[in-house]
């Protein structure tokens, strides 16, 4: 790999970083605003309790209950932002695909959702643990997610899965918006910094009537 490559790697995961931060603080910034208006809401009910009218539990409740589904929906947030800042801890270590695909897919739901599309990951039927590069591979997965979304198709569900292969495993990025040729691999070169270990090979292949980006680990 030359310097130029390493440059590019180097920008694709800065940009790649930049993305998923930006969308976490977008997430953040809504979970405040909610929280700011519930607690306005809650003044307003206070002010009405001391001129003298009766508080409104059922309306306390409510808000009470909006607060807790924000702290849950903020507790997931940061659940998936330490995935993301830990995932540049090392450059190889074992890694469960179905965790790392479980944290991309969240990270890139509203991105997403921006655009008209339900994003998806399959349940792994077991624990598939591979030694790879956690942060490349995550980034390797949100490109194929990219190159689906950007083929501009709005509605067409994208679907993530991980299973074991007789190579070693493999992570599927599944929508009928790829291109039947190269719309993931172009994508895929801001990838080029991933871990020698991995050993990943990318394609869009036609499996009938699905469109499939595969990224592969050899066992």
């Amino acid at each position: 790999m030359n310097g130029s490559d390493t440059s590019g790697g180097q920008r694709g995961g800065l940009r790649f970083f930049g993305r998923m931060t930006a969308n976490l603080s977008h997430e953040f910034n809504n979970i405040i605003t909610i929280i700011g208006e519930v607690a306005g809401l809650l003044d307003d009910l206070l002010l009405l309790a001391e001129k003298g009218r009766p508080l409104n539990t059922e309306k306390l409740k409510s808000l009470s209950d909006n607060v807790k589904r924000q702290v849950e929906r903020g507790k997931a947030v940061v659940k998936h932002m330490n995935f993301l800042g830990h995932s540049i801890d090392d450059r190889s270590r074992e890694v469960d695909l179905g965790v790392l695909v479980e944290n991309v897919t969240n990270l890139s739901k509203r991105i997403a959702e921006r655009k008209g599309v339900a994003l998806a990951a399959e349940p792994a039927v077991e624990p598939v643990v591979v030694n790879c590069d956690p942060f490349g591979v995550m980034q390797a997965v949100f490109l194929c997610v990219d190159a689906a979304l950007g083929a501009g198709a709005v509605g067409v569900p994208i679907k993530i899965g991980v299973r074991r292969v007789e190579a070693g495993a493999e992570i599927a990025v599944e929508s009928a918006a790829f291109e039947p040729f190269g719309s993931a691999e172009a994508k895929l070169e801001d990838a080029g910094h991933l871990a020698a270990q991995m050993r990943a090979e990318f394609a869009s292949q036609n499996e009938g009537e699905k469109r499939v980006a595969k990224i592969t680990f050899q066992a």
